[in-house]
């Protein structure tokens, strides 16, 4: 996947992340260094995948319902803005 493109400075929605091919595809989208916001309904298997990715040193983000106002919030978590 190197060379083809690069999503080390992404911010990626994953929907449908707490199994299956949601859940691979956040662990891809991870180790090739993008941010991860996870989203399914079954938060206890989230929860899993985000302690998962940060223990490989990924940045992610477990979130039950990310289309929301705190859409924001919870993305500054994962990368907060540079400070000057």
């Amino acid at each position: 996947m190197s060379g083809l493109f690069d999503v080390t400075q992404e911010i990626i929605l994953v929907t449908g992340a707490s199994q299956g091919l949601g859940r691979q595809f956040a662990r891809v989208l991870s180790a090739h260094g993008a941010a991860v916001v996870l989203a399914a309904r079954q938060t206890a298997k989230l929860k899993s995948l985000e302690d998962e990715i940060r223990r490989h040193g990924g940045r992610a983000v477990a979130a039950v319902n990310p289309v929301s106002s705190s859409f924001q919030l919870i993305c500054s978590r994962i990368c907060p803005a540079p400070q000057a």
